[in-house]
């Protein structure tokens, strides 16, 4: 068949792109903006749920407080009636993200003293924002590359957590992994190529705030029998966690990830596990500035020093 023959005979086929595909630029590579989006949906998460398989879900903190304002509630109130609400209908864990964060802070942090003593690729550029990798990669070039932090997002490394972790709680190692984000690029990331372990992705789901409360919506319409989300007391969340506390809690987390650091690294990261200055960005610059100043000048900064 000649060049001219096969052009034809694929003119009528149905294009596929994958979010693998995405330049992260002002327009699409289609006029249907769903193509790129159908890995990572709300249907896709009912298909996971319908087949029976372990969903794990990480909140986070973004996410949380815009579902709280807009349901009227404080944090700590959306948090555990969207735990219980989700476990209700049949989810298996649901975490707090924060603890990833902290963990990205203390990674951050060692890897910007190793630079220090090296003096090699300053200044460090947080890498957490995957609209801002891809513009890096896709438009910067490759000047910009080697100053980006190797440290991988919050979302990311809860991924590496559930599913090496949860996979073993629940004997099962088809753990769905699902994050609640406050941004569509986090889809990007999740399937980027170097997320994955083994040939199986960190982050298998990527919900936005939006797509929450349409997930909320078709729960509540395909299982009219439980509680809505508006009826779901809270009570349920805390009842969950205190009778499975071993496989639900962020300390059962924790603990399996520093069964794999040396003695030395736990200590350090005791510093910055639960820290109480959190910003929308996460924190990365007020945290390592911080430790920057203790690390190089032996100064003790606090976040209420910082202007």
């Amino acid at each position: 068949m000649c060049i001219r023959d096969r052009i034809k005979a694929g003119q009528n086929s149905t294009a596929k792109v994958s979010l693998n595909d995405c330049l992260a630029c002002s327009g699409c590579v289609t006029t249907a903006e769903s193509i790129l989006l159908e890995q990572q949906s709300v249907g896709l998460f009912m298909q996971q749920l319908d087949q029976g398989l372990p969903i794990v879900i990480s909140l986070s903190p973004q996410c949380r407080v815009s579902l709280a304002h807009y349901f009227g509630l404080s944090e700590l109130a959306l948090h555990k009636k969207l735990g219980a609400f989700l476990y209700n209908h049949g989810i298996k864990a649901f975490y707090d993200m924060n603890l990833a964060i902290d963990i990205a802070h203390h990674l951050a942090v060692k890897e910007y003293i190793q630079r220090v003593n090296e003096d090699k690729n300053l200044p460090l550029m947080c890498s957490e924002c995957p609209g801002w990798v891809c513009y890096a990669e896709k438009v910067v070039g490759e000047s910009i590359i080697p100053h980006m932090s190797s440290v991988k997002s919050p979302q990311q490394i809860n991924g590496i957590i559930v599913k090496n972790f949860c996979s073993i709680q629940f004997k099962n190692e088809n753990v769905v992994h699902v994050t609640l984000m406050p941004c569509y690029d986090k889809k990007i990331e999740s399937s980027r190529a170097e997320n994955e372990q083994f040939m199986k992705k960190e982050v298998d789901i990527v919900l936005t705030s939006i797509e929450v409360i349409e997930l909320i919506k078709e729960l509540e319409q395909r299982n009219e029998s439980i509680p809505k989300f508006e009826e779901t007391v809270i009570e349920v969340f805390d009842k969950i966690y205190q009778e499975d506390k071993g496989a639900l809690s962020e300390e059962y987390l924790l603990a399996q990830y520093l069964q794999f650091e040396p003695l030395q690294h736990q200590e350090e990261f005791k510093l910055y596990i639960y820290h109480p200055f959190r910003s929308s960005s996460n924190s990365y610059l007020e945290n390592l500035m911080v430790s920057a100043a203790k690390y190089q000048f032996n100064l003790d900064v606090g976040f209420s020093d910082l202007k």
